[in-house]
Formats: C-alpha cells, structure tokens, sequence
C-alpha cells in the first residue's frame, strides 16, 4: 500500500512565484484526446481538477 500523501495548504507556481491554495489548482490533461479547454479554448490541453488516482496515484479524469 502506498504511503500517505501530506499535501500543503499553499503552493507557488514555478513561473510567476504567485502562492494558490491547493484547491484552486488544476491538472493539465497530456492526452490529445482531451484538447478544448472551457476558458483557454479549443487550442489548449483541458484543465481539471482530479478527484479519482490509480494505484500509481495518477489522476483519472
């Protein structure tokens, strides 16, 4: 069984150094199928937010 995951209440963003709170972060789809995102547009990759992981714990749209 994997270990726990200890998640922090703030995160920064690599690029502009701008803290959010956990909950307002989204994931960023890799798949080409998912392409279309409802506020970007229909060019970029869709943005979600993860409720279900695999066993690896990657996320499951």
């Amino acid at each position: 069984m994997p270990a726990p995951i200890h998640v922090k209440t703030l995160l920064s963003c690599p690029h502009c150094w701008m803290e959010f709170p956990t909950e307002q972060i989204l994931y960023i789809a890799e798949s080409q199928d998912l392409i279309g995102d409802p506020k970007l547009g229909d060019q970029y990759s869709h943005r979600f937010l993860p409720l279900r992981f695999d066993e690896a714990r990657c996320c499951l749209r």
